[in-house]
């Protein structure tokens, strides 16, 4: 019975909540003039590990989307990733009105990096192929409630 190993003070100390603002960017370079009904994070700290909330959702841009180029990024997160390839975290979205053939499936918390990528299925590929795509920042939908994005995930600093 009891606790079996030990524990310090430091480590049940190391607790920590808070909110950050995500932001829509892309990696080849970041759209102007968009404006979001929602972006919203909330996150909770403990130890070495960050668990986070995101919700957003884009209106009107102007000027359109097209001025951001690469991979759709959310920039932002509340902590830098730890430095190792092997701590990546991947993790499912729910994602509507990203245009057709460009909802993102899911996000990858990139190391030693305070963003996240979004990813896509290709065109012509299925779920068992495990084959994804960064969804393009280029051709994302600039009209009212578009770009909508809800998840959660846990990545290591």
């Amino acid at each position: 019975s009891g606790i079996v190993g030990s524990t310090t003070d430091s480590t049940q100390l190391d607790y920590e909540e808070g909110s950050w603002t995500p932001t829509y960017g892309g990696t080849g370079s970041n759209p102007s003039g968009i404006a979001y009904s929602r972006n919203t994070g909330t996150y909770t700290k403990i130890g070495d590990t960050v668990h986070c909330q995101v919700t957003m959702e884009t209106t009107s841009t102007t000027p359109a989307w097209t001025t951001g180029t690469g991979t759709v990024m959310v920039n932002g997160l509340p902590f830098t990733a730890r430095n190792s390839a092997e701590l990546d975290s991947i993790f499912a979205t729910y994602a509507y009105a990203w245009g057709s053939n460009n909802n993102p499936i899911i996000g990858r918390v990139i190391y030693n990096q305070s963003y996240l990528t979004l990813h896509k299925f290709g065109s012509n590929i299925t779920a068992t192929t495990g084959t994804h795509y960064g969804v393009d920042a280029g051709t994302m939908p600039t009209s009212a409630s578009t770009n909508v994005l809800k998840g959660s995930f846990t990545y290591k600093i």
